[in-house]
């Protein structure tokens, strides 16, 4: 006779922190909050290791269509969608929104560089500048503000600023000196050189397409060399 398979363990209890639960197939099973979540991972290939029932416990889910994806379980998203998340001693808080591109605004796969950017800032012992472009909802930005960097935060969306300045007041940070730059980020660059201004710090995270002000576009391939050659 078959062995049967044990019923799943249930998952972390449900306080204001970040865990991940399970990837695989194509997808990421993780905790938000109070929210299990399950969304795109396209680069988790391998075999999930929990069984299909564990999945099943998401309270929130993306789901492929035609015309790029939609949420299932958005009604039980709270307002404001609130995520505690350790980086070192410091707790920073990040606004959660499910978006249309099966992103959630929360990125806990760069806790390790956020923590890395605090340390050297803190290791340095004196003040430091540091810019971060294409810096979308802050992550860095906060790691670098909290460690004492003075921070200029560029973006070419606005929503997007207005997405991270609302993290950095719900991580206490809104009076750090954080300078909020709605702006094409190789222009401002551009612009940077050409006044001689010098940064301690440059960090850089450029999607593999984007839009900047009017008709400015980002292309990963062709123009990842001209921004590295400015930020040097």
């Amino acid at each position: 006779m078959a062995k049967r398979r044990p019923p799943p363990p249930p998952p972390p209890p449900r306080d204001d922190r970040y865990a991940f639960l399970d990837s695989g197939n194509g997808e990421r099973l993780e905790r938000f909050g109070p929210l299990v979540v399950r969304r795109p991972a396209p680069v988790a290939t391998w075999q999930s290791a929990r069984v299909p029932s564990y999945w099943d416990q998401a309270d929130l889910q993306f789901v492929r269509t035609e015309e790029g994806g939609t949420w299932t379980g958005a009604e039980k998203v709270p307002d404001p969608w609130v995520i505690d998340f350790p980086v070192g001693e410091a707790v920073l808080k990040f606004v959660a929104k499910p978006s249309p591109n099966g992103q959630v605004g929360v990125f806990p796969e760069q806790a390790g560089t956020w923590r890395w950017i605090a340390d050297r800032i803190r290791g340095a012992g004196r003040p430091a500048s540091v810019l971060n472009g294409f810096a979308y909802t802050g992550g860095s930005t906060l790691a670098a503000a909290q460690a004492g960097a003075e921070v200029v935060h560029v973006d070419a969306s606005s929503s997007a600023i207005g997405w991270a300045r609302r993290n950095a007041e719900l991580s206490g940070l809104a009076e750090r000196a954080i300078r909020w730059i709605e702006d094409d980020v190789v222009k401002f660059l551009e612009r940077e050189l050409r006044r001689g201004r010098p940064y301690e710090g440059i960090i850089l995270d450029p999607p593999s397409f984007g839009r900047g002000g009017g008709r400015n576009t980002w292309q990963f391939d062709r123009d990842l060399p001209h921004l590295l050659g400015l930020a040097n």
